[in-house]
């Protein structure tokens, strides 16, 4: 029974902290200081993000061949290439919160290298961790990309049908 609450415990650690850290970037964007009330809001509302990677996460995991360890130590490793987004969201926060327009600039020049540098961060993990060869990797990065963005993209602006589609399949 205690290794089960430690993998439960070792599989929602990371997650956890990124919700944390989300949570505290977007009270010092939005308040310009730390409040207990805005960092609990905020983590609940962007942990979509760390729900969505240990979906994608889950459906690369067992797509593929099995790893040789369990599946909340790969997803404890996998959450470890999130540690240049949450360096990034911090300094933003604390940078970006009176920038201004060319703040924005600023941090959409800057999301370039810090993609590429996560892209090999993933593929060291597919290729370390997971044990994949190129063709798997390619594959199982595709399969991330698209589940974890796509589903952001849906979960943020795409709630609503578009009209074309309740016309077609509605009454």
């Amino acid at each position: 029974m205690t290794t089960r609450w430690f993998d439960v415990w070792v599989l929602a650690r990371r997650p956890l902290f990124v919700c944390f850290v989300l949570g505290c970037a977007i009270s010092l964007l939005a308040a310009h200081r730390l409040s207990v009330r805005l960092i609990v809001g905020e983590a609940l509302n962007w942990s979509v993000i760390p729900l969505l990677q240990i979906a994608a996460l889950a459906v690369v995991v067992f797509a593929g061949p099995r790893p040789k360890l369990s599946f909340s130590k790969a997803a404890d490793e996998f959450f470890r290439g999130d540690t240049p987004w949450l360096l990034w969201v911090i300094a933003v926060a604390l940078l970006g919160a009176d920038a201004g327009p060319r703040g924005v600039w600023i941090c959409l020049v800057s999301m370039v290298p810090l993609t590429a540098w996560c892209c090999y961060t993933d593929a060291r993990f597919l290729r370390t961790i997971l044990d994949r060869n190129r063709v798997q990797i390619i594959r199982d990065m595709i399969l991330l990309r698209v589940i974890c963005w796509g589903g952001v993209i849906w979960y943020f602006f795409g709630f609503d049908t578009p009209p074309e589609l309740a016309a077609r399949f509605g009454p």
